[in-house]
């Protein structure tokens, strides 16, 4: 029979040939590094047999797919070392969520805490040593529930009770000494699990319901190689070292309190100043590139969410109230707002495009256990940009937009970025023929500008495609910030039309804009991606003026006024403190330039400009300083 390889070659297999025997077939190398393979797109284990004209690609250890496929064999590998300890827990689920994996463990007569991961690792390597075959046996329901019966493994009957009838039930085995339920795929053998690491404890309810039993989780991570592993690990305990509400309290930026809702912060003086910077450089940017500010009601009648589209897909993450009798919804987004600005007035082709743009709070039902410091919040400002206009303008609008975002990433200093063309959801308004052009317009411009791009299948807005921007931050870590969305339907919904060149009402285009996306999530990873030294412009205090001794006080007044005068945001350390602690409290709260006062600068009128780093600068006149600050 005739396979298809990823580079679009053939190669001719015996019948009953495996995905095992490509990989062989192709290098030794590659065989040895294999961990899964894809079958017509479709992520398998090495051991699955082919079929004529199949399309094949050998997934190996190193890459996004083969490390998903190593995490998933880990936490089997886990869930196996905990019963070897502890034979009467039971297993729950054991996903894979990112660059780690987890298990749930019923365990009622032995608290499993991160005391314990130092022996369960050990078995873990133990068993992975074994080099024992990962296997998988399709089983009817029944069998499933039997199997699981027979071990009084209560949770994974309840697991293959809740699966639907008409999908496959595979159960796979670690050699012939445990087994769970599971899709798959797997590696071929434990031996591929050679570099892993349990990173914590927490608790958990079966299904999220506090009314379930309690369980152990168990978070761990896995990697292809040890060197792979431990420099995640050092890019952890660094991440840890920069956690944004750690810095965040230590820069004294902002806070939360219990007296409000989880997730909604306070911004402290120089938080806020560092928020209205961020608002106002976007803002200005915004304006530069043809964009009309606009500010919408926060309150608004739930008729308006419905029309819209927003009530049947999004209602379960929206606030409501009742009003004069009536139901409004705190607005989730902008959107529809700014379709009935476009209505305001009526439009002709020649008003097109109409670009608007707001950055004002919105409000998001996130679940309890989502909510973490300002990168996931319940009030929230987003830089949202709408572009009203017509077909043909379209492709210009989309390279416009991907250019700004480029411009805007590129100046706070993100080197790396990429991004992600999404497709279609399963849950979406409209019909498929609009939502192919969309698709096809998007992905055109980013070929257009010669932007490498990934396809993220089914993860669309409800109601449109979009391109998505992932920034990579100085930690190597990558988060999704901008976005660019093409949506035909909502100014059909909200009857937003233009009188086109033909004399006839038309529904124009919506493309939706976001750049920093979140400014409250914005600032959490960049506060971690600067670790709190901000660019200069940026800094909520430029300028720390320290006096050696109270002689100079007068003088240090003298000099305060100049740079406030000249726009500098300052900050006074007249006090008794020794020059040593305070330079190390201006260092502590990251204020990048320090003026040192004492006597010499007072005869000679000058100063003694210094960098957090340590660098000095003597000698300097107030101009020079100046000069020296603003333009480094």
């Amino acid at each position: 029979m005739q396979i298809f390889l990823a580079d679009g070659s053939k190669r001719d297999f015996p019948p009953g040939a495996t995905l095992s025997d490509v990989a062989q077939s192709i290098s030794p190398n590659v065989s040895k590094s294999a961990v899964a393979g894809k079958q017509n797109g479709k992520l398998v284990d090495l051991s699955t047999v082919l079929n004529e004209d199949d399309r094949i690609e050998i997934v190996l250890a190193s890459s996004p797919d083969g490390l998903e496929v190593i995490r998933h064999s880990t936490a089997h590998l886990l869930a196996m070392a905990v019963q070897r300890l502890y034979p009467k827990v039971q297993i729950t689920i054991g996903p894979v969520v990112g660059d780690v994996f987890y298990y749930d463990i019923f365990s009622p007569e032995h608290k499993i805490s991160s005391h314990d991961f130092e022996a369960i690792e050990a078995c873990m390597t133990s068993i992975a040593g074994e080099n024992l075959p990962f296997s998988r046996q399709v089983v009817s329901r029944e069998k499933a529930l039997q199997t699981f019966a027979d071990i009084k493994e209560d949770f994974k009957q309840e697991i293959i009770q809740s699966i639907p009838g008409t999908e496959e039930i595979s159960i796979y085995h670690i050699g012939s000494q445990w087994f769970d339920v599971c899709r798959g795929p797997h590696v071929p053998s434990t031996s591929h699990l050679k570099a892993f690491k349990l990173m914590s404890v927490a608790g958990a309810f079966w299904r999220g319901d506090k009314n379930n039993p309690q369980l152990t989780r168990i978070y761990g991570t896995s990697w292809s190689t040890e060197k792979e592993l431990k420099n995640y690990l050092f890019q952890k305990e660094e991440a840890l070292k920069r956690d944004h509400t750690v810095v965040g309290k230590k820069l004294e930026l902002f806070t939360f309190y219990p007296e409000t809702a989880l997730g909604m912060p306070f911004f402290l003086p120089k938080g806020a100043l560092l928020y209205r910077l961020l608002h106002d450089y976007i803002l200005q940017k915004m304006i530069k590139h043809g964009f009309k500010e606009v500010m919408t009601p926060q309150l608004m009648n739930v008729d308006l969410w419905k029309s819209s589209g927003h009530y049947d897909c999004y209602h379960e993450n929206m606030y409501f109230s009742e009003v004069d009798d009536n139901q409004y919804a705190l607005k989730p987004m902008n959107c529809p707002g700014h379709v009935k600005i476009f209505n305001a007035q009526p439009k002709s082709y020649r008003d097109l495009p109409l670009r608007l743009a707001e950055i004002a709070p919105l409000h998001r039902y996130e679940l309890h256990g989502a909510v973490h410091g300002l990168t996931r919040v319940r009030r929230f400002a987003t830089d949202d940009g709408h572009i009203f206009c017509t077909l043909d303008q379209i492709p210009e609008e989309i390279e416009l937009a991907l250019k700004f975002l480029q411009e805007i990433y590129t100046e706070l200093g993100f080197k790396d970025f990429s991004c992600a063309l999404s497709t279609r959801p399963s849950k979406f308004i409209g019909d498929l023929e609009t939502w192919n052009l969309a698709e096809s317009t998007l992905e055109s411009a980013l070929k257009t500008l010669n932007l490498p791009y990934t396809i993220n299948a089914e993860d669309g807005a409800f109601y449109g495609p979009k391109i998505d921007f992932t920034l990579k931050d100085s930690l190597g870590r990558f988060h999704q910030c901008g976005t660019i969305q093409l949506d035909f339907y909502m100014p059909q919904r909200l009857d937003a039309t233009y009188i086109s060149p033909e004399n006839h009402p038309t529904h124009p285009v919506m493309i939706h804009r976001a750049i920093l996306g979140s400014l409250e999530r914005f600032m959490g990873l960049y506060i971690e991606h600067c670790d709190g030294h901000f660019p200069f412009w940026l800094c909520p205090v430029q300028l720390d003026i320290i006096t050696i001794n109270d002689d100079i006080i007068e003088y240090a007044q003298s000099i305060s006024a100049f740079f406030q005068e000249k726009g500098i945001r300052i900050e006074k350390s007249f006090g008794s403190h020794t020059l040593n602690a305070k330079i190390r409290n201006a260092q502590m709260l990251k204020v990048p330039w320090m003026l040192i006062l004492g006597k010499k600068e007072k005869e000679l009128q000058t100063v003694t400009l210094r960098h957090w780093t340590g660098t000095q600068h003597p000698g300097l006149t107030w101009d020079e300083c100046f000069s020296k600050l603003t333009n480094p």
